[in-house]
């Protein structure tokens, strides 16, 4: 977590080095073909995917989102913003996005779930802003893929679970505790009510009681 957020502060800086590039290619009026060629240098270099809509048409890709996505960059300023996300994401990006081309407040960060040309599932997090682009209100985004990050988590929450279940049905009760005066409970299962009469969170972080109180006189030595 910690590598994401400190790729997410790059991530923050790139976007506002492409942003001021954006908004001198709108004041180089006598030069537009050298704003542009400026704009388009800086989004090549970001180790992000970059890319900007208008009116929820993609009007702007770097390399990074082609390689990403698997779609060419042709293929890809044809399409609407929503059209590579996953299906049960599209609904959620065109409302955000026709809201943000409002000029309505939206959150700028979030994490987008996409299917790239082959029909892979891949992750995005993604941060935006609304710039001024060529005249007009537009979207600037910049996305990182956490997609190994999301298998992760993921893999840990069902390892999680599996192991939750496995001790809900252990007879008796199983238990993790620190080396303190109280023996502090930082898990136990549900096997503990029928055998101390206390719920699993009475004891966890001795919140009502703790191990030391309900062992023996005989035994809390040992």
């Amino acid at each position: 977590m910690e590598h994401l957020e400190l790729s997410h502060s790059r991530l923050l800086e790139q976007t506002r080095t492409v942003e001021a590039a954006t908004t001198a290619n709108q004041h180089l009026k006598t030069a537009p073909c050298e704003g542009e060629v400026k704009f388009c240098t800086l989004a090549e270099t970001l180790a992000a995917a970059t890319f900007i809509y208008q009116d929820c048409q993609l009007c702007y890709v770097n390399s990074v989102l082609c390689t990403i996505t698997g779609y060419s960059q042709s293929e890809l300023l044809r399409m609407k913003v929503w059209d590579f996300a996953h299906p049960d994401y599209q609904v959620l990006v065109r409302e955000h996005s026709e809201v943000q081309q409002r000029g309505e407040l939206v959150k700028s960060r979030y994490d987008l779930k996409i299917l790239t040309k082959k029909g892979e599932v891949r992750w995005l997090d993604v941060t935006n802003r609304t710039i001024d682009f060529l005249g007009k209100p537009a979207v600037l985004a910049s996305a990182f893929d956490i997609t190994s990050h999301k298998q992760a988590q993921e893999a840990l929450d069902e390892s999680q679970r599996t192991l939750s279940t496995l001790m809900s049905n252990l007879p008796g009760m199983a238990y993790r505790c620190r080396h303190d005066w109280d023996w502090t409970m930082e898990f136990v299962s549900e096997g503990c009510f029928s055998l101390t009469g206390y719920h699993p969170m009475d004891l966890r972080e001795s919140r009502t009681i703790s191990l030391t109180s309900i062992t023996h006189p005989d035994d809390r030595d040992r």
